[in-house]
């Protein structure tokens, strides 16, 4: 594997851990909760099992891989962030088993399935010891379990010199109970350095990691010669789109297909327009990504049965920004992001959350708006029931000009039918 692949998986996986970040910290808000240990969660673990890594000696492929279950150990927890991290076995228990279910089909995944799984065994109540009551769970699930509970001890705020201390000897007390003992000592260790706690303050533990896995000298180097770059190639960005095209939609109930649903038809609008076949693969990305932004929307709002205040109008309509921010930072192609982000933009201008009109929207964005609009009419809303194909296109009819591209509209109306 090459340097420059190795940082663009690393940098859109871990665009996707924000996203689920996003989600969870929506998981604190609903419970009514101000504990803040949401934010940013899956970068701080995906970081700290990254360094205890390194100090163990994990090198190319499995140092990778260390970092992406760390940074999404709890891609399961979609929904149940609190319950999962609250001294609730059956819910720790069952969120595990769902991440590891979800990344089975990812590049390393029999490696991630196992680390996921395990990610919540602890020496004192090991699920481990039931497959095998002569041995400890894998390194990978040690570290991973050993970040994600320093994590929550932490907290969000500058530690002096005394909460760290406070936090170490937390650490010291528990080795053989709730931290198995190789991963807590490098923690310990590693706790004393000022760096590391500095690095946690950062705002940008991506580009801090990036130096630490790919610089090219002493400690820091990264061997990449045993990673095919197949193994985290076009694959692993499709596995990638069709896992959170899934979490998307399981964040509200009236949602369940809608990702999939619109990226199928937007596919079949780019095919009947002859797009290229490169273009067409990266329309149904689009498609399957475009609504990434509403893990960050309460699902309070996204399920509220009456209307929506002026302030709630206002947050939901951030979802299409947030795909733009994350799509971008994943270092997805220009294209891509346009046709994810501007499915809410209109002709006229008067769209959210650019306001484009339509000397800035290309074919590909005025069919993501088709068929965007199309699939929302023809599902169930908490506010009303679906409309009939006929009752949607006559609606869309009447923004014809205004919302969608006239021509295309009617271009459409023979693959609308068969959806």
């Amino acid at each position: 594997m090459s340097l420059n692949t190795a940082e663009k998986m690393i940098r859109r996986i871990w665009s996707f851990s924000r996203a689920l970040d996003l989600a969870l910290v929506d998981d604190e808000i609903k419970r009514g909760l101000k504990l803040n240990i949401g934010e940013r969660h899956g970068e701080r673990v995906g970081y700290i099992s990254l360094r205890i890594g390194m100090m163990m000696g994990y090198k190319g492929k499995d140092l990778l891989l260390l970092l992406i279950a760390g940074l999404v150990h709890d891609i399961g927890a979609v929904g149940c962030f609190m319950d999962c991290h609250r001294d609730n076995h059956a819910m720790m228990k069952e969120h595990c088993e769902l991440g590891a279910e979800i990344v089975r089909n990812f590049p390393g995944g029999d490696i991630l399935e196992t680390a996921i799984k395990f990610h919540h065994d602890i020496p004192a109540l090991s699920e481990w010891s039931k497959i095998d009551p002569l041995s400890d769970p894998p390194v990978i699930s040690q570290i991973i379990s050993l970040a994600d509970k320093v994590d929550l001890l932490m907290g969000r705020k500058n530690h002096t010199i005394a909460d760290r201390q406070k936090l170490i000897g937390n650490v010291q007390e528990r080795i053989d109970r709730e931290f198995y003992s190789r991963p807590a000592q490098m923690f310990i260790r590693l706790a004393k350095e000022e760096a590391f706690w500095l690095d946690l303050l950062d705002g940008n533990l991506l580009d801090i990691s990036l130096r630490r896995l790919l610089a090219g000298h002493g400690e820091f180097e990264v061997r990449l010669s045993d990673i095919n770059d197949d193994l985290f190639g076009e694959e692993f960005v499709w596995e990638l789109a069709r896992t959170f095209a899934f979490l998307i939609d399981r964040k509200s109930a009236f949602t369940s297909l809608h990702s999939r649903r619109v990226a199928d038809i937007v596919l079949a609008l780019a095919q009947k327009m002859e797009f290229e076949q490169e273009k067409q693969e990266e329309i149904k990305i689009a498609g399957l990504l475009h609504d990434l932004g509403k893990l960050a929307i309460p699902t309070a709002i996204l399920d509220k049965p009456e209307s929506l205040e002026p302030e709630e109008i206002r947050i939901i309509k951030g979802h299409a920004y947030y795909t733009y921010k994350l799509l971008t930072a994943a270092g997805f192609p220009p294209n891509v992001v346009g046709w994810a982000s501007y499915h809410h933009e209109r002709l006229d201008g008067q769209g959210y959350p650019f306001c484009l009109d339509s000397s800035a929207l290309d074919i590909g964005a005025r069919l993501m708006t088709i068929a965007d609009v199309f699939v929302a009419l023809t599902e169930d809303r908490p506010y009303r029931k679906a409309l009939t194909h006929k009752e949607a296109v006559k609606i869309m009819e009447n923004g014809a000009g205004v919302i969608f591209d006239p021509l295309l509209l009617h271009a459409a109306q023979s693959i609308l039918s068969v959806f």
